[in-house]
């Protein structure tokens, strides 16, 4: 018995078990949780305290290895950890910078420890397939969810989410809404809210535009699209088109049918139809708004409503008063912010925003420049921009083989998206999916580093 299940599990060590358990419960994120508790959390403090103690022997050589000059982009998260610790003094709620704090060591902890794990591309290809597997349940509770067939329990927008410590919203949003079905069939999945569960949708989209098998990429960029749609979220619908036209000027010739068919379903959607079913469906109705600006299309005005936000109330109209909130406080402290957390407690502090008294940025980008200052936003733009030219400058790099090309094209995609879908969250700090993304890329990184290294010796 013992050789059949070491066979089937490949002998993995207590170390590996670990980190697959860290990595699954990090993509699953709240949806495992009892109130802030969640099951990432105990799994990153068993990975810490197995390595730092039970391993300690082992310490050094894994400090040796992620912080070494060839893996400089490590960096990065050291440094985001300490200058948020060295703002903490300055902040004005200690309260708010602590928790911000946390948030940040516990997301870059996970990077750390993914580039620590994953350091040659077998280890990187398992780590894909395991959470691919991850997505694609994500993918089915998401349509299972759409069509109201269930409802994840731990959502905000469940009836049960009060049995795991939460506040049930449910109730009072559906009171405030004339639209109940809308909100009924929004897809929320492991993710709490429907504007994370679709920028996390939105990072799989492009490994789906680039897939080889042509009945998997049509399966998957529907279901992603559409999950997207049923979710309302009109940034990452937005993300997808600015995916469609860079693809379209790098990777056209390569993947034109897969593009096409992806351009054909977003044009389907943004034109309602083509008109044929203009007013038979809300969150297509509310689709085509992104694109009246420009395409002389027809409309039904009684049946366009142009802000379906109701779970965020993250309109427009809120969008441009939280930025004016927010240069208001890039005025106080340009260079090193306000420090971590401390947007939403000035907000908080004025009493909110807007009918709704929102208290965060809904800007993830802009969050980072008011609380960081500018100083580390320009360190943050600078390591983006190092990984994004490394990503466009290898994705027709014909030296290395195929499959490492289409993870390093699927990356870049996924990036350019996430800047667009970034924006539509109350705030991603927190969001353990992004930091899980962006350990994987950095890991690719590496390792293609390492490979030119090699065969330049």
């Amino acid at each position: 018995m013992q050789k059949i299940l070491n066979s089937l599990f490949f002998e993995l060590t207590v170390k590996q078990w670990l980190f697959i358990c860290l990595v699954i419960s990090a993509a699953i994120g709240a949806g495992i949780s009892y109130g802030n508790v969640y099951l990432f959390h105990i799994f990153l403090v068993l990975n810490v305290f197995y390595i730092g103690i039970l391993k300690i022997n082992h310490l050094k050589e894994k400090f040796s290895y992620v912080l070494d000059k060839k893996n400089k982009m490590n960096y990065f998260f050291v440094f985001s950890i300490v200058w948020f610790l060295l703002l903490l003094p300055f902040a004005e709620s200690k309260y708010f910078a602590i928790r911000h704090l946390i948030f940040i060591t516990q997301g870059f902890l996970l990077c750390l420890i993914v580039v620590e794990n994953v350091r040659d591309f077998s280890r990187f290809r398992y780590l894909f397939k395991g959470l691919s597997v991850i997505y694609i349940i994500a993918l089915v509770i998401g349509v299972l969810e759409s069509l109201q067939i269930l409802r994840w329990p731990i959502s905000r927008i469940s009836k049960y989410n009060h049995l795991f410590a939460r506040e049930n919203e449910i109730f009072e949003i559906l009171s405030k809404t004339k639209y109940p079905e809308y909100v009924n069939s929004m897809p929320t999945g492991f993710h709490w809210n429907p504007n994370d569960y679709s920028t996390f949708v939105l990072l799989g989209l492009p490994f789906f535009l680039l897939c080889k098998n042509i009945y998997v990429s049509l399966i998957g960029l529907t279901t992603t699209v559409l999950l997207i749609l049923a979710a309302g979220s009109k940034l990452a619908f937005l993300g997808v088109i600015v995916i469609i036209i860079v693809s379209s000027f790098i990777l056209f010739k390569k993947y034109y049918k897969n593009i096409l068919y992806l351009f054909f379903l977003v044009i389907f959607i943004s034109t309602n139809g083509f008109t044929l079913l203009q007013g038979e469906f809300l969150k297509v109705n509310e689709m085509q708004g992104l694109v009246l600006p420009w395409m002389p299309l027809p409309t039904s005005p009684d049946k366009i409503v142009d802000d379906f936000d109701h779970l965020d109330s993250n309109s427009q109209g809120y969008r441009v008063m939280l930025i004016q909130e927010g240069i208001e406080m890039i005025k106080e402290d340009p260079l090193f912010g306000v420090g971590g957390g401390n947007s939403q407690y000035l907000l908080q502090k004025k009493g909110g925003v807007g009918f709704d008294k929102l208290t965060n940025i809904h800007n993830f980008w802009f969050e980072l420049l008011i609380e960081g200052g500018i100083i580390y936003f320009l360190v943050f733009v600078f390591w983006c921009w190092i990984l994004l030219k490394f990503l466009f400058k290898h994705h027709k790099n014909n030296n290395i083989s195929e499959e490492k090309r289409y993870y390093i094209s699927a990356f870049f995609l996924s990036s350019i998206g996430l800047l667009i879908s970034g924006v539509a969250s109350s705030s991603m700090i927190a969001f353990l999916p992004l930091y899980l993304f962006i350990g994987a890329l950095v890991a690719l990184y590496h390792i293609i580093k390492t490979d030119e290294n090699i065969i330049s010796l």
